[in-house]
């Protein structure tokens, strides 16, 4: 199985294995983004040092099985970061006042490029190209 993680700020498409390790840090990385929470955030909600949380989203390190306990209370699927198997989190992210209106506006930005006839042409034409069967 492959789970197909898109960066919609870079504009590219990363697959991730399901069953390796070597994507960690990527769903290190995912896993927090998902909670929307920045390194330091993170940090503080599991009781992982910045420096250990850099060094996994960099790739330089592996996890402990502390690590992935603390992981774990701060709402992180450990079967995701290890394995990919979804969900991601255990726990719905709490957003601040803040961070609910930065999302709406998005969601509106984002609606309103959808709306447009040139990113429909766009998106139509990503979707209709087959799909990839990785067996």
């Amino acid at each position: 199985m492959v789970t197909v993680v898109e960066n919609p700020t870079s504009k590219k498409t990363t697959r991730l294995k399901a069953g390796s390790l070597d994507n960690f840090a990527l769903r290190v990385r995912r896993a927090r983004k998902e909670l929307v929470l920045t390194i330091q955030g993170f940090s503080t909600a599991s009781g992982i040092p910045t420096s250990t949380i850099k060094n996994y989203e960099l790739g330089h390190s592996k996890p402990t099985a502390e690590n992935l306990q603390k992981m774990f209370t701060a709402g992180v699927n450990p079967m995701w970061v290890l394995l990919g198997h979804r969900p991601i989190l255990l726990v719905k992210p709490k957003l601040t006042p803040e961070q609910k209106a930065k999302l709406v506006k998005i969601k509106a930005r984002m609606a309103a490029l959808m709306d447009s006839s040139d990113a429909k042409a766009k998106h139509s034409s990503i979707i209709s190209k087959k799909p990839l069967v990785v067996e």
